[in-house]
């Protein structure tokens, strides 16, 4: 029944990013985007994850077992925690929107190789560890929780627990966590960077100063990131949180909640990449051209025109102190 659910959840996960791959790697223009990159990087490591898991159920199901198991379970680790990473990239890459709007794509192209470097870092850093603790025969998670008993009977198929290394799996737990709570704060003070500003701006438009196409695309950055945020709040929090009560149950194992956080991590870090992608304009206009739907180019236009090039305070603001909700964005 466990190898049926690794198939269904890694053809799941495949699906779900083999989109933003494929739509970035056929749209060239899309290159020169650096959220556009950085989603692509994620997909990737989320494809190959879904791709891993899946030939661990195919091979259950086939063959009975799976032929260099402890092996295959190490680079489902090294993808897991590379998209961690990446995820940390998209992080910095939202902070640069809001905080440099303008800047954005001149700072986002001398950070985005060593964003893109990070993660592979963190992906070749797993697998060679995770070689070396095979290869020098360390004790697996099951091994160190209960001494003398034979955890591959216990657990059917191949599983973590009794292939792992029970070091490598605490270290990577300690990493997941450390980097979980870099992308938590940073996108918690992106936020506030963001409300800031905005607050400042809306007490200028009441003095009655006009606006600049800076502020125009400060506006556009924040209503998409604040939508980002919103959708992807629980899986910061589980990020965050279930790796601490993964390295708990070394010493207090309670395995019902732990399969519970680890299908909402799952179906959180399907959300979470989506998200990325629907949320930029670029790629929401390459997906649909890639699916053959007509976007409103026309009036997006417009509304930016009509909005960049202000002919007065009245034009914009319907009130004598307030800003118009609608924005570019929404279009």
């Amino acid at each position: 029944m466990l190898a049926w659910v690794k198939v269904a959840v890694g053809m799941l996960v495949m699906a779900t990013f083999v989109l933003p791959l494929f739509t970035v790697g056929k749209f060239r223009r899309l290159r020169d985007e650096p959220m556009a990159v950085l989603v692509a990087m994620l997909a990737g490591f989320d494809f190959t994850f879904g791709i891993l898991l899946t030939s661990l159920g195919v091979l259950e199901i086939t063959l009975g077992y799976v032929p260099f198991c402890s092996a295959i379970q190490y680079l489902v680790v090294a993808s897991a925690g590379a998209v961690k990473i990446a995820t940390l990239g998209l992080a910095v890459d939202q902070y640069t929107a809001i905080s440099n709007p303008l800047r954005y794509h001149c700072l986002m192209e001398r950070r985005l190789p060593w964003l893109i470097a990070a993660s592979c870092f963190q992906f070749v850093q797993l697998t060679g560890v995770g070689g070396l603790f095979h290869a020098a025969g360390a004790i697996t998670w099951y091994e160190f929780s209960h001494p003398g008993q034979n955890g591959t009977a216990l657990f059917a198929g191949c599983r973590w627990e009794s292939s792992v290394s029970n070091t490598y799996i605490f270290t990577f737990e300690i990493q997941l966590f450390l980097s979980s709570v870099a992308t938590s704060l940073l996108m918690l003070y992106t936020a506030r960077v963001g409300s800031l500003h905005g607050r400042a701006l809306r007490n200028r438009w009441k003095q009655g100063e006009q606006g600049d196409s800076e502020q125009d695309r400060f506006i556009e950055n924040f209503r998409a990131f604040k939508k980002i945020l919103k959708l992807i709040s629980l899986s910061l929090l589980l990020d965050v949180t279930t790796p601490v009560f993964r390295l708990y149950q070394r010493w207090h194992a309670m395995p019902t909640i732990a399969g519970v956080l680890h299908v909402l991590r799952l179906g959180c870090t399907i959300l979470e990449g989506s998200t990325y992608g629907l949320m930029n304009r670029s790629l929401r206009k390459a997906y649909k051209d890639l699916l053959g739907i007509k976007t409103r180019e026309a009036r997006s236009a417009q509304q930016i025109r009509t909005i960049t090039m202000r002919s007065s305070t009245q034009a914009i603001l319907p009130d004598a102190g307030q800003r118009p909700a609608q924005s570019p964005t929404d279009a």
